[in-house]
């Protein structure tokens, strides 16, 4: 998990993504904020994952995405995982990320790449599994 998200991180911030470069740190210096500094203070305070639990609690669930939790989903990758219904709860985990896979998403692939896979490798490593347990 570690892996998946510093490859998350790494193309977001170089811009490989599907949105513009995003990296709250370097915005929110521009305004004399050390957000590495909050975030060390935080997980000192609350815990290695105080932040992680915060925006998986009941309140944070409704607490709009910030600085400290990272970027938010590409529309491309939210309409693939919800669909048109724009519906809150989330498919299960084999089919969500069959509907990743399909999205033709170039920073998925980017950061699949990066872990040594590819969207078409995952998808049927999926329909593989779905295929045994069905």
């Amino acid at each position: 998990m570690p892996a998946a998200r510093a490859a998350v991180a790494d193309v977001i911030s170089s811009g490989r993504g599907d949105g513009p470069p995003w990296n709250a740190a370097d915005l929110l210096a521009t305004l004399g904020v050390d957000l590495p500094a909050i975030q060390r203070q935080m997980r000192a305070d609350y815990g290695p994952h105080a932040i992680d639990e915060l925006y998986r609690s009941p309140v944070g669930r409704r607490l709009p995405w910030g600085p400290l939790c990272g970027p938010q989903m590409a529309p491309g990758l939210k309409k693939a995982l919800f669909g048109n219904e724009g519906r809150d709860s989330f498919p299960t985990s084999a089919h969500a990320l069959l509907s990743l896979t399909d999205a033709d998403s170039a920073g998925l692939a980017a950061v699949l790449a990066s872990l040594g896979s590819s969207p078409e490798l995952v998808g049927l490593a999926v329909k593989e599994r779905l295929r045994q347990a069905g």
